[in-house]
């Protein structure tokens, strides 16, 4: 069973792990506006799809996952 996040803790870890972020992102798009929209695009589907973030993964490698599944969809 999933513990669904709260949204403070959300937050804590999206905060923890926005430079990273946009980091993967500029290095995917190499264009700072586009990686910038992929990273808000991201941060918005991950707090919609909190839910099925599992307590004892790392919420890291799920941006990630989400980042670049958000990029391969909408920017190749």
């Amino acid at each position: 069973m999933n513990i669904i996040m709260t949204k403070d803790q959300f937050e804590h870890n999206y905060n923890n792990n926005v430079n990273a972020l946009h980091n993967f992102a500029f290095k995917l798009t190499a264009n700072l506006s586009d990686s910038q929209d992929l990273v808000q695009e991201t941060a918005l589907k991950a707090y919609k799809s909190k839910h099925t973030f599992k307590q004892d993964s790392s919420f890291k490698s799920w941006a990630f996952t989400i980042l670049k599944n958000t990029f391969i969809t909408h920017y190749k």
